[in-house]
């Protein structure tokens, strides 16, 4: 690889194994990565190679089941540049790693972090909301946070513009009360979502485009 090289994105090539991820190492220039779906790599090469990246700005480990905290503790603390992150669907992260990157990732601008049932709490969540507040675009749909975490959101993230959250258990009046109380948010997915009247929403915040 090429020690120039700035953006590599190999999401989905199922082969590529460990020995192709070590050549990253000397590719310190890089600023855009995205290893998501790479399903043979090892949570401690994924450390071991990230961690010789001190530049970089996004990073996507999508569907990563592999992927455990004590290696993103390590990736957040030596890429402490990181703005976009992306770990969606790596079951096995818990809280620990949300509480890491509130510490770790104070100029994070957006996380995709859906379908993390053991990492995204109200608490957990609480915690990033408070400590990241660049953030600009959430993904926290499909994991287990109730109307709490909305009130957090409207009171801790002046930045947001983009949230998705569906099928969060979340009801009607958290919505609305998050829609009405947040002056920048301009896009919100709700799928799975019920009894929320989308005409509603609009009346409370007509800058918003609502998708449920």
């Amino acid at each position: 690889m090429s020690h120039q090289l700035l953006q590599l994105e190999v999401q989905g090539c199922f082969k590529l194994s460990n020995s192709t991820l070590s050549q990253l190492a000397s590719c310190k220039q890089i600023e855009t990565l995205n290893i998501g779906q790479c399903h043979r790599f090892s949570s401690s090469h994924v450390m071991q190679s990230l961690c010789q990246l001190p530049l970089l700005k996004s990073l996507n480990m999508k569907s990563m089941k592999q992927l455990r905290d004590s290696s993103l503790r390590q990736i957040v603390k030596r890429c402490p540049k990181l703005e976009q992150l992306v770990i969606s669907q790596c079951s096995s992260l818990t809280q620990k790693s949300l509480v890491e990157m509130a510490c770790g990732l104070s100029d994070l601008k957006t996380l995709e972090v859906s379908s993390c049932k053991e990492c995204v709490t109200d608490v957990s969540l609480s915690t990033l909301l408070h400590n990241c507040k660049m953030l600009q675009s959430l993904d926290v749909s499909a994991n287990p946070i109730t109307n709490s975490s909305l009130e957090v959101i409207a009171s801790t993230s002046d930045h947001m513009t983009d949230l998705k959250l569906n099928f969060c258990s979340i009801n009607e009046a958290g919505v609305r009360d998050l829609v009405s109380s947040s002056t920048h948010l301009r896009k919100l997915q709700i799928y799975g979502i019920k009894g929320v009247s989308v005409e509603e929403l609009l009346k409370l915040n007509p800058k918003v485009v609502v998708e449920n």
